[in-house]
């Protein structure tokens, strides 16, 4: 008998054990009885809902009331925005103008116009510079030049700088050995700030 005594629970274990036996089977009792589909929108508390809780795509854009939504806080103005910001649209955002409404060169460069250019001749192995006048042309315009028709053939060319208020220079090279005269090459000229 009291080898029997050493062994009996204390009436605090006993107490604790039937605690432990009714709380797991009142939850048991809960998940087993409670039907699909029965927990709703009344029986939620405010912000019981979070977005660790929703998994990964299960809100879609049709499932999202828009009036609801707040504006983002970067686009306070984006209904009257008359500008971009630096690098905020890359070419991957641009719709080719010739579909339709999309962006020409004119919605992108300060200045879109032509200028003539003559270089004088050219000696052998050697560059040049001659200028155009491109009216709106000012100092520190980065400039794209393409021919309205054929370039000179022979002679090799780049834009190079806006040396002065409607004056565009490029700079001409002929890699060949005997000099040569180029002649007049009209340029679409585009002017970027």
């Amino acid at each position: 008998m009291k080898k029997l005594s050493k062994f009996r629970p204390s009436p605090a274990m006993v107490v604790a054990c039937i605690a432990l036996v009714v709380s797991l089977a009142g939850t048991s009792y809960a998940a087993v009885t409670l039907p699909r589909n029965s927990v709703g929108t009344k029986q939620l508390k405010r912000d019981a809902v979070t977005s660790i809780k929703i998994k990964n795509n299960a809100v879609t854009g049709a499932d999202v009331l828009e009036s609801s939504l707040a504006k983002v806080r970067f686009a306070k103005t984006a209904d009257t925005a008359t500008s971009v910001g630096a690098d905020a649209v890359g070419s991957a955002n641009v719709v080719n103008a010739s579909s339709g409404a999309g962006l020409r060169k004119a919605d992108i460069a300060a200045v879109v116009t032509t200028a003539t250019f003559d270089p004088p001749s050219v000696p052998a192995n050697s560059c040049g510079s001659v200028l155009g006048v491109v009216p709106g042309a000012q100092l520190g315009d980065s400039i794209v030049l393409q021919p309205t028709g054929s370039a000179w053939g022979t002679v090799a060319w780049m834009p190079w700088l806006v040396n002065s208020a409607n004056s565009v220079e490029i700079r001409v090279c002929n890699p060949t050995n005997s000099a040569t005269d180029p002649g007049v090459v009209t340029f679409q000229v585009l002017l970027f700030r």
